[in-house]
């Protein structure tokens, strides 16, 4: 069997990822009968987390090659299998591999997953198709997005317990009302980071004292991390960057140098520097723990990439420390929109476990009191879901129409007919700092529906907005979303500061990761353009010609609404269609309008025809 391109990994990794969990949920569902539906999902989930890690180190030099695969000679494979998760926990220190109680260690332990039974041939299966030929995959060179797509759509479906205990995986309700997955593309992830934290980083100087160390950014919905990875992959090259520029030399010195020159002499970041600016830096929410653990595990590898056995080793006996840190209070899990609060009004005796589960409030104050205490994150980024209010479930949208604590409404957003993303933009605008920096991608359904008015309300009277770039259909692949990304600042700017549009609808798909780093059919408009027009439309046609025009009228005219109230307008029907009015026998269109619009108003004359009605 042929190593696979790169096109083809994602697919196939999915494909044999989601044959994994099939295996082990029925497996320990069979052999694990007191087992909850949750534990179940954990216990598969992170087993095959701490499989995937294992591999990978093993492609690239950091775990001895074949470990995973001597493991098919021989019984007890699942204990044998636990003496490495357990050899990993001592040489690694990350909360993937956690199992018993250590000071300054934050992670839950896991007390689960020691103690499961595994049938021996369903790990041998897993594990024979790791290794090539049985495996095409190379392990050492699977790039990040591409492990962050696969899992992506891995995180769409969930395990579910039959009466009976047994496994069945299905895609997850919320995941079939939105229409499917919307993976972010790496290019507009790095387009997003540019424009937020690239604004943030000039001018800084680099290192533990410098003020980039002290940036806080924030994906409120991070799913498998890939707009974090994008951001922490931006922090590492610009650091690096930056202490090369200054004097390498001068920072690979000291007791805990920043550098160090790998092969071909290239300057490279020491692991503990890249483990100090994910801890300082990156921060992460979201509302599922398998999302919460895959970012988690996404970041490791992302910490250990380039390195090998020998740099790993060296580095330890250097710092006397565990390779990765533990990232418990940088990515947490919880829901982002619905705080404790939800249960002012309601016995939690009366809730459920799934349904409490389900819920999943989250305390942004609690759950990070220093950033909040100063305001909020430096730059909030990412991709949040896509679900109109219809289709959410009714306790979740009764609270996002209801009043808070203050008796205030708590989302202006949550209007009829708007979506979840509406009201994540509005909670994304109140956890950024003041000039803070925040950018998602979106459907631009915003830009003039009339059930999206209170969020352009916020933009233009809360926000100054920097850029907004309209995508093509495409962009999400097998998904009909009509994409934008938003770039705004938090801090409200005068009428005359331009918003830059860039309108990419008919460009190809392929030639938008090039596009859209440049100035090419970028226009600039006047935030007081928008701000001027009914309902705060945002028209990116807009000209100034066109503009002058319409003032000219407005001030020089009588418009309608000042001479009549207009309940509802003509309706356009085919010529001579009477009938469809439901007019009464001997009732003329003049008469129908005038008593079933107009009521008894004094109405000075009506020119009706079957298409317009006009009033003068």
């Amino acid at each position: 069997m042929k190593l696979l391109e790169r096109d083809e990994v994602d697919t196939a990794f999915l494909q044999e990822i989601e044959r994994w969990r099939e295996l082990l949920a029925r497996n320990i569902a069979a052999r694990n009968p007191a087992l909850t539906q949750q534990e179940i999902n954990f216990a598969v989930c992170r087993t095959i987390d701490r499989i995937i890690f294992l591999r990978i180190c093993e492609d690239r030099g950091i775990e001895l090659y074949g470990k995973l695969m001597a493991l098919q000679n021989g019984t007890q494979v699942y204990n044998r299998l636990f003496h490495l998760f357990h050899q990993a926990d001592d040489r690694y220190n990350s909360g993937l591999f956690h199992f018993r109680q250590e000071k300054g260690h934050f992670s839950d332990i896991d007390s689960l997953t020691p103690n499961l039974s595994i049938d021996d041939k369903a790990l041998k299966d897993i594990f024979k198709n790791l290794y090539y030929p049985d495996g095409p995959y190379e392990f050492s060179v699977l790039p990040a997005d591409i492990l962050g797509q696969v899992y992506e759509q891995f995180l769409g479906k969930v395990i579910r317990l039959t009466p009976g205990h047994r496994a069945i995986v299905e895609d997850k309700p919320e995941i079939r009302k939105a229409g499917g997955i919307y993976y972010t593309p790496s290019y507009i992830v790095d387009y997003i980071v540019n424009q937020t934290v690239g604004r943030l980083v000039k001018g800084k100087k680099p290192g533990p004292r410098g003020t980039v160390s002290k940036l806080k950014i924030l994906d409120p919905a991070c799913g498998s991390g890939s707009f974090l990875l994008g951001a922490y992959q931006f922090l590492l090259d610009w650091q690096r960057d930056q202490y090369v520029k200054d004097d390498p030399c001068k920072w690979a010195k000291g007791r805990t140098p920043r550098l160090y020159q790998g092969s071909g002499d290239q300057w490279r970041l020491t692991t503990d520097e890249r483990k100090r600016i994910l801890l300082n830096n990156i921060h992460g929410v979201d509302i599922d723990p398998q999302a919460v653990e895959v970012t988690k595990l996404s970041l490791l590898l992302k910490v250990l990439e380039g390195e090998d056995e020998q740099t790993i080793g060296r580095q330890l006996s250097l710092f006397q420390e565990r390779v990765l840190p533990d990232l418990q209070n940088n990515i947490k899990c919880g829901n982002s929109l619905i705080g404790p609060d939800f249960y002012g009004n309601r016995q939690i005796t009366m809730l459920d476990e799934e349904e409490m589960y389900r819920i999943n409030t989250f305390d942004w104050h609690a759950e990070f009191p220093e950033i909040m205490g100063v305001g909020g994150f430096d730059a909030v980024i990412g991709n949040p879901p896509y679900l109109s209010m219809e289709n959410m479930e009714p306790v979740h949208r009764d609270y996002y129409y209801g009043k808070g604590v203050d008796g205030r409404k708590r989302f202006a957003t949550a209007m009829h007919k708007s979506n979840l993303y509406s009201i994540f933009w509005e909670q994304v605008i109140r956890l950024t700092k003041l000039k803070g920096f925040a950018g998602l991608i979106t459907p631009y359904s915003w830009l003039s529906n009339s059930s999206f008015i209170n969020l352009r309300k916020i933009f233009l009277e809360q926000t100054t907005i920097r850029v907004i770039n309209l995508l093509p259909l495409g962009v999400f692949k097998d998904v009909g979303i009509k994409p934008c990304t938003t770039i705004l600042q938090n801090n409200l700017c005068p009428d005359s500061c331009p918003i830059y549009v860039q309108d990419l609808r008919e460009i190809g798909v392929g030639e938008i990761a090039m596009d859209i780093e440049t100035e090419r059919m970028l226009k600039s408009i006047p935030t007081g353009a928008f701000r001027e027009t009914p309902n705060m439309i945002f028209s990116v046609e807009w000209n100034e010609i066109t503009a002058s025009l319409l003032r000219k009228i407005k001030t020089r005219n009588t418009t309608l609404g000042e001479l009549a109230v207009v309940k509802r307008g003509a309706i356009q029907l085919p010529t001579g269609d009477i009938r469809a009015m439901n007019l009464g026998r001997g009732q003329t269109p003049n008469v129908f309008l005038r008593e079933r619009i107009f009521g008894d108003m004094d109405i000075c004359g009506i020119i009706y025809t079957c298409t317009i009605c006009l009033i003068r």
